[in-house]
């Protein structure tokens, strides 16, 4: 397991910017004052370390705060966004509480879809695994207020739904 102090021995972290750079070389594809790390599965960045794959957000986070955390969340859902400001030490369920709309959204707003049958506004919330019904309404807005207001009852973080 990584240490910080190893890791400071390593690598210099920016924290304004979330950027790498190495301090040591111990492989021919290292140069010393280069960026560390690159583009991984699903946007997120990797630094490879005496042959061991690490999350640059998870080595950030080591870097600051001198333990490896369980999950890491990037507020602004921007994956390569590893400035420290950017980044929050979460359970799952808190994680999940901070994503981005998905693309099959038809209405716009997470949670809110036109039932066909009654022509009404359908708004849902899921909570610990429970799908909470908050209601059907004849006009959007109400639907959209009704979900609103139960993601600030249930925590929710406030970039929770957003396009990107």
């Amino acid at each position: 397991m990584i240490t910080q102090e190893y890791l400071k021995s390593r690598l210099i972290y920016n924290s304004d910017t979330g950027v790498f750079i190495w301090l040591k070389n111990k492989s021919n594809n290292v140069k010393i004052g280069s960026v560390a790390g690159g583009k991984a599965a699903m946007g997120y960045s990797r630094i490879m370390i005496d042959g061991s794959n690490y999350k640059s957000h998870r080595l950030a986070w080591l870097y600051c705060n001198g333990n490896l955390p369980n999950m890491i969340d990037h507020m602004d859902g921007n994956r390569s966004n590893n400035a420290i400001e950017n980044l929050r030490d979460v359970s799952s369920i808190e994680n999940s509480r901070n994503m981005k709309m998905y693309s099959t959204n038809s209405s716009g707003v997470v949670g809110v879809r036109l039932d066909k049958k009654s022509n009404k506004w359908h708004a849902r919330i899921n909570v610990k695994s429970k799908l909470i019904h908050l209601g059907y309404f004849f006009e959007k807005e109400s639907a959209i207020i009704a979900r609103v207001e139960a993601e600030i009852k249930y925590g929710f973080h406030e970039n929770h739904g957003r396009l990107k």
